[in-house]
């Protein structure tokens, strides 16, 4: 399992079900492969949005919201804070709720530039 970074993986245990174990397996490649490329998207969107709020480009700043909510959905990386809480399934609801929610908002937002 990779830190909160997607870097320098350790073994760690997880107690699952037999019926899930691939599924948790694949995740987990899913999250060694991905988890730098989604890190590096969201810095890159999260520096995006106050650059187009200073310049009041609203339809730009709806943009980045919703490519940041397609960033959750196709990456539902929770933290491990998260994860501990609620569990693996859980959490990846969570984050593709989220996801959704800030797709919405990205779209109302360019709407009404």
């Amino acid at each position: 399992m990779p830190d909160r970074f997607g870097m320098h993986p350790k073994p760690r245990t997880f107690y699952v079900l037999p019926e899930y174990e691939q599924k948790l397996r694949r995740f987990i490649r899913h999250l060694e492969r991905f988890s730098l490329k989604f890190l590096l998207s969201i810095l890159i969107l999260s520096m995006a949005l106050p650059i187009a709020a200073v310049m009041r480009r609203y339809a730009l700043l709806g943009v980045v919201v919703v490519l940041m909510g397609i960033d959750f959905i196709v990456f539902p990386f929770a933290t491990p804070e998260t994860v501990k809480l609620l569990g693996f399934g859980s959490s990846i609801v969570l984050v593709r709720a989220i996801g959704v929610i800030a797709i919405v908002i990205g779209v109302g937002i360019a709407a009404t530039a």
